[in-house]
């Protein structure tokens, strides 16, 4: 889709690519453990809650503790096709 500004003073074009890129199968099934020591003694097992699309469109798998709601977004790195957090956030 191609959307142009309807301001005849800038030349900017926005373009809006729609795609659906699905997420890797073992971006679902990572093992991760949350090591929160103020909320919880002992490190607890992240659960997947949901998955989107980063700013640059890959595939975010989102993960959250159940007992302290810390959560993490992973990708896939595409030169090592391993997983790698993108991005954490602490609950407060």
């Amino acid at each position: 889709m191609l959307f142009k500004n309807h301001n005849p003073r800038s030349n900017r074009q926005v373009i809006v690519i729609n795609q659906n890129v699905k997420l890797a199968p073992f971006l679902r099934r990572l093992n991760l453990l949350c090591h929160n020591e103020q909320k919880h003694q002992l490190p607890c097992t992240m659960e997947f809650v949901g998955e989107g699309t980063s700013a640059t469109g890959s595939p975010v798998a989102t993960y959250k503790c159940p007992l302290c709601s810390f959560c993490q977004g992973w990708v896939q790195d595409f030169n090592t096709g391993k997983p790698k957090p993108l991005w954490s956030k602490h609950q407060h």
